[in-house]
C-alpha cells in the first residue's frame, strides 16, 4: 500500500483489496475512504480552505488560504496530523527525533508511520514523505522525505 504524507496530511492508496484491512487490523487504527484514497477519520473531508483565526479542524487558522486540497492548507497554516493523539497540531509542537536506517535507495521506517513534524538527527523537519507499506514484513519503505 502506498502511503503519502503531504505537509502533515495522510493519504493511503491500497494496491489490492486486503491492504487497508490488514493494516488497520495489525495496527488497530481506522482508515476511511476520502475520494480516491483512504485517510484517518479525523482528516476525512478536511476543508481545502482556511480563514484566519477561525477553527480549522480544531485549531485557529493562522492564515486565510484556499488550496487544491487539505494538504496545502496544512502547509500554509503550519499544521500536521498527530498520529498518536488523532488530531491536528502545530508542526512546531512535534519533538520526536528519528533516525531511519537506509537500505539501498530507501529508508526503513522504525514504526508503521513516521510522525510528520519529526526531525532527523541532522535537524531536518520531516513534513512530507512518499512510502510503500510492505504488508509481508509490516515495514514502511520510504522513497523520499522532505521538509515541505
Amino acid at each position: 500500500m502506498r502511503v503519502v504524507c503531504r505537509h502533515g496530511h495522510f493519504a493511503f492508496y491500497p494496491k489490492n483489496s486486503t491492504d487497508v484491512g490488514r493494516f488497520t487490523n495489525y495496527y488497530d487504527v481506522e482508515l476511511v475512504r476520502d475520494g480516491n484514497f483512504y485517510t484517518f477519520p479525523f482528516l476525512k473531508d478536511a476543508p481545502r480552505y482556511s480563514l484566519v483565526l477561525k477553527p480549522y479542524l480544531g485549531l485557529p487558522a493562522t492564515t486565510t488560504f484556499e488550496g487544491r486540497d487539505a494538504s496545502e492548507v496544512f502547509r500554509e497554516n503550519g499544521f500536521v496530523y498527530n498520529i498518536e493523539l488523532g488530531i491536528v497540531v502545530p508542526k512546531l509542537s512535534i519533538t520526536t527525533v528519528i533516525s531511519p536506517p537506509q537500505a539501498g535507495y530507501f529508508f526503513l521506517g522504525q514504526s508503521p508511520l513516521i510522525q510528520p513534524g519529526s526531525r532527523t538527527i541532522t535537524g531536518q523537519q520531516v513534513l512530507s514523505y512518499d512510502a510503500e507499506f510492505i504488508q509481508e514484513y509490516f515495514r514502511l519503505k520510504v522513497r523520499e522525505y522532505s521538509d515541505e
